[in-house]
């Protein structure tokens, strides 16, 4: 018979699979290196980073701070890396696999600096939190391949905007995102209001957060992600289209993590949405794309 002290638990032997017995410099110089080798591996695709990195951290951050942070203390850092999935343009209907270097750098529930940009908390209370974002917006840089790559590129810029979240009954919490482009592509501004569904075990090793979106855009916004002059359809073939403020997407968003240990947490994050209003009749999106927007990404992050 084998003694029930020398058998191994299931978290054990996961870890153990992952993470053989390395030295803690060891395991971290690999996650850099892995880090730097993906993003060596593509530096074309920059521009499409930055939205997924967007979407990335909004899940991230925003919902599994409320869980409280993997480590108990004041300054908390962590990098890791993972790929992702996501659309080769807001619209597109084919998709690109894209490097995920992943860093967070928090203090306490005040401040948080990651890819997306730096978030200050500038009041809470025993349900809500209030925070200022800045951080970048989103691009386009179509592949040639497509019609829409003749559309003028729209480059990143730079977001600022607030985030109001909170509980609101048991395990579903609330959130509203605003941001104002000030500088860079579109100069245009986006309101998200969202609900989550925040689940996880006793231990707090596993958590999984359902979340439904919906994404409104003002004109200047939707006017540059999804309109046609008459020049730029004489550049592409796409018909003349005029864009105008509305609802620009709903979205059905699913983050689960899993803390193998102390140090290291496995992280996923899934998106399906839907374009809505004239973002979805825009000739950007159809027949040329699709309304269906997925998104899919994973990765490990290492917790100083």
């Amino acid at each position: 018979m084998v003694d029930s002290r020398d058998r191994i638990s299931p978290d054990v032997a996961l870890h153990n699979l992952f993470f053989p017995a390395m030295s803690f410099w060891t395991k971290f110089a690999a996650v850099c290196a892995v880090a730097g080798s993906l993003l060596a591996a593509s530096p074309s695709r920059a521009q499409q980073l930055e939205s997924t990195l967007g979407s990335w951290f909004d899940g991230f951050d925003d919902w599994i701070a409320e869980l409280g942070d993997i480590k108990a203390a004041d300054f908390q850092f962590s990098v890791g890396t993972g790929i992702g999935l996501a659309p080769d343009y807001p619209g597109s209907n084919e998709y690109k696999a894209l490097p995920l270097p992943l860093f967070q750098i928090r203090f306490k529930d005040t401040l948080t600096v990651d890819p997306l940009g730096i978030r200050l908390r500038v009041w809470r209370n025993d349900c809500c939190r209030l925070r200022v974002v800045v951080g970048l917006s989103e691009s386009r840089n179509a592949d040639r391949t497509s019609p829409v790559d003749a559309l003028p590129n729209i480059g990143r810029g730079m977001n600022v905007g607030f985030t109001f979240e909170g509980r609101l009954t048991g395990p579903f919490a609330f959130r509203l995102n605003g941001r104002q482009e000030v500088a860079g592509g579109h100069g245009g501004m986006t309101l998200t209001p969202s609900v989550g569904v925040v689940l996880r075990n006793r231990a707090g090793t596993y958590s999984v957060i359902p979340e439904l979106a919906l994404t409104w855009a003002n004109g200047t916004f939707m006017d540059k992600f999804f309109s046609v002059t008459p020049a730029d359809a004489l550049a592409s073939g796409l018909p003349v289209f005029n864009a105008s403020a509305g609802m620009r997407e709903a979205a059905l968003r699913l983050t689960a993590t899993y803390r193998i240990d102390e140090d290291w947490t496995l992280i996923a994050r899934g998106q399906a949405a839907h374009l809505l209003g004239d973002a979805g009749r825009s000739p950007v999106t159809r027949p040329n794309g699709s309304r269906f927007q997925g998104l899919v990404g994973a990765g490990v992050l290492y917790t100083f």
